[in-house]
């Protein structure tokens, strides 16, 4: 009976599993994977930081605009929408933005109903970059005074 044990046995194998220089290795390589791919990553989160300030920066633009299309159409009323001082506003994120406003000359009082020109630029404030947004439009005027 103990010989057809010994003949039934499995043959005793020296691999006893994942040993500790295998564990290093893979995690070495896993290590230098990680090192290779940062860079892409930080790289990722200023494009995509940035791309959110011109988002906001457009779309404070599109408001002001929209703001000086709502005012009266007297020539008074528009030249005074530019007329105040620049304005700070922040994003979602707390950057905060410089808000421009510029209009140009009224018609003369031949040429009414006429129109103004109104552009907006928004900058990031304490940052000496271009601008980051700017939209212009034609307002028309029917009259001078309200």
């Amino acid at each position: 009976m103990k010989t057809i044990r010994k003949r039934l046995a499995l043959p005793e194998s020296r691999d006893g599993g994942i040993g500790l220089v295998e564990i290093m290795i893979s995690m070495m390589l896993l290590a230098i994977l990680t090192i290779a791919i940062l860079p892409v990553l930080v790289q990722g989160m200023r494009n995509s930081s940035s791309n959110a300030t011109l988002a906001t920066a457009s779309q404070f633009a599109g408001q002001e605009l929209a703001s000086v299309r709502a005012l009266s159409a007297d020539c008074a009323t528009i030249s005074s929408f530019g007329a105040g001082p620049s304005t700070v506003t922040a994003d979602a994120r707390g950057v905060p933005l410089s808000i421009r406003r510029f209009v140009g000359a009224c018609p003369s009082a031949a040429d009414y109903p006429g129109v103004v020109n109104v552009s907006v630029e928004v900058t990031r404030v304490g940052v000496p970059t271009p601008v980051l947004a700017r939209a212009t439009t034609l307002v028309l005027v029917k009259r001078a005074t309200p």
